[in-house]
């Protein structure tokens, strides 16, 4: 009987460790896309609404410098990349650049 106890007592704490393919991944950032006026404030990118100034994200370059967005300035554009918010601004880290327009609605 003791033999049968320790036995199953040894069983009990010779548990297998958790197989980490079964860990939950965490979940990548979904992609979104955004369209409006890219403007510039101080140093900053931003993309801006076409018929009012309210910044509707700061633009980051995901794989590319910020200052590309130069060429884009006062131009309407739709952005894809993934959206985060630090300390309540809105930013978004861009991978691909489309071109709208030439212009911005005006105001």
């Amino acid at each position: 009987m003791r033999a049968g106890l320790v036995f199953c007592l040894a069983g009990l704490l010779m548990v297998a460790p958790a197989d980490p393919a079964t860990k939950p991944k965490p979940k990548a950032a979904s992609s979104t896309t955004m369209t409006g006026c890219v403007d510039q404030r101080n140093n900053t990118f931003v993309l801006t609404g076409d018929k009012e100034l309210k910044t509707h994200a700061v633009l980051h370059g995901d794989g590319f410098s910020d200052d590309n967005f130069a060429r884009h300035l006062g131009h309407t554009v739709t952005v894809e990349g993934t959206l985060a918010s630090q300390g309540g601004t809105k930013v978004m880290k861009v991978r691909k650049v489309t071109p709208v327009s030439d212009f911005c609605s005006p105001q």
